[in-house]
């Protein structure tokens, strides 16, 4: 993630996996992530800088979207 406000990058994963498809509503980003072999979707919270994993099925399919408090999953 990149701040234009302040030209300051923030690497919000570390994980190696392909990820694709962010989506950014205020403090929060969402993406597909394709950890462990699965198609997940996950959320980082750049106020909390903690990464969860809001799928648990391994079925999320088409680019995850959040408005507000609601994420979803195509």
């Amino acid at each position: 993630m990149y701040d234009i406000s302040n030209s300051k990058e923030t690497q919000i994963t570390t994980n190696g996996s392909y990820q694709q498809n962010p989506d950014i509503y205020g403090d929060r980003i969402v993406w597909t992530d394709y950890r462990n072999g699965n198609n997940d979707t996950y959320m980082y919270d750049l106020s909390t800088a903690k990464e969860i994993k809001i799928t648990t099925s391994g079925s999320a399919y088409g680019p995850p979207a959040i408005y507000g408090d609601n994420s979803m999953a195509g």
